[in-house]
């Protein structure tokens, strides 16, 4: 019998998903004032990974811009949530959610 087929069923239906980590979720209801209306549509922080949060840019461009402002952005969010994190930026899809 395989790993897949010893799954039970009752133990993986029903699980929420795993809860957002505090500062990320202010990061990201800030997101739009933290980096501007422009950049935010183009734009999201997706997860934290170590002591940076990881942002997803359409575009290798969107990237470029957010990361030649990466330390007014980051003394931003040190303000946003007490903690110092660091930004780092990955090039994907940006959520729907985010552009609307």
């Amino acid at each position: 019998m395989s790993d897949l087929e010893r799954i039970r069923p009752e133990l993986v239906l029903g699980r929420r998903p795993p809860e957002v980590e505090p500062e990320l979720a202010a990061v990201r209801e800030a997101w739009a004032e933290i980096v501007g209306a422009a950049a935010a549509t183009s734009s999201y922080p997706t997860r934290i990974s170590g002591d940076a949060i990881v942002v997803v840019c359409a575009s290798a461009p969107w990237a470029g811009e957010l990361g030649m402002l990466r330390r007014d952005l980051e003394a931003r969010i040190v303000r946003l949530t007490g903690h110092p994190l660091a930004l780092r930026f990955e090039i994907g899809d940006v959520p729907e959610s985010a552009t609307s």
